[in-house]
């Protein structure tokens, strides 16, 4: 009987240990907790689960009175191509179209680095690494958006954290 009840105890403090609650973070260009960005023309966010730890969801919307355009062809996760999430492994390497996105409209769009597809088993963030620095290492995203004849390079780091 002592037995079991060590064995209980024992696994419920295991338990209360390692169930961490991860949160992503911008780094840069401004430390932010939300994962949100903007200026006069756009509001970028990230969202980040767990379980799909290969890659985030970017949401952009565009907040000026004309449209712009997303360019995925030259979007990048740590100088990496990107793929999208409904990608497939004949279709991760195709050429990702422009992407229009109307005034007041917004584009949420998965992505990951094609390497997700070449690699089996990586990650985009290693939480085990979350012991011993406190966040995980960055990963830089860079979006370019076209906005009239004028491209700007949105760059940002994130990283994870425990809560």
């Amino acid at each position: 009987m002592k037995k079991l009840i060590f064995f209980l105890v024992m696994s419920f403090i295991s338990l209360g240990v390692s169930s961490k609650n991860y949160k992503l973070v911008m780094a840069e260009p401004i430390r932010n907790e939300n994962c949100i960005y903007n200026d006069w023309s756009v509001v970028i966010s990230f969202e980040w689960s767990e379980y799909r730890n290969y890659g985030v969801t970017v949401i952009v919307k565009n907040e000026s009175d004309s449209r712009i355009y997303i360019e995925w062809e030259n979007a990048r996760i740590d100088d990496e191509p990107i793929c999208f999430g409904n990608d497939n492994l004949l279709s991760y390497k195709d050429r990702k179209p422009d992407e229009v996105v109307h005034a007041g409209s917004q584009s949420k769009r998965f992505i990951a680095r094609q390497s997700e597809f070449e690699y089996d088993g990586r990650k985009l963030f290693y939480l085990k690494n979350l012991d011993v620095y406190g966040e995980t290492g960055r990963r830089t995203l860079i979006i370019p958006i076209r906005i009239g004849d004028e491209i700007k390079d949105y760059r940002f780091a994130l990283a994870v954290k425990v809560q």
